[in-house]
């Protein structure tokens, strides 16, 4: 998972992607991955930073009904994916001790 601010177009792209394939740390990750890759191939994204053409397309999703709530439901699915990774961090750290 990425680190530091994230772009608004990213992050909905990313609670699509968790949302359907989990919101495990490896899920999320692979979501970052596949997010960015495709944006770049369509020229949404340079680097990590929106193009001319990804900030037209965020201003068109952010018209759309039930935008905020997406946005609230990324949060939610990194929260996830950190709880999971600390309890399998746990879970390791006690089967080593053993």
């Amino acid at each position: 998972m990425p680190s530091g601010r994230t772009n608004r177009l990213l992050r909905l792209c990313v609670k699509s992607v968790t949302d359907r394939e989990g919101a495990d740390r490896d899920a999320v990750s692979k979501a970052f991955a596949v997010c960015t890759a495709n944006f770049q191939k369509h020229g949404y994204m340079d680097g990590t930073e929106l193009t001319k053409k990804g900030l037209a397309r965020l201003r068109k999703k952010q018209r759309e009904p039930g935008y905020g709530e997406k946005l609230g439901g990324y949060e939610k699915a990194l929260a996830t994916a950190r709880e999971n990774n600390e309890g399998m961090l746990t879970r390791m750290r006690v089967a080593i001790d053993e």
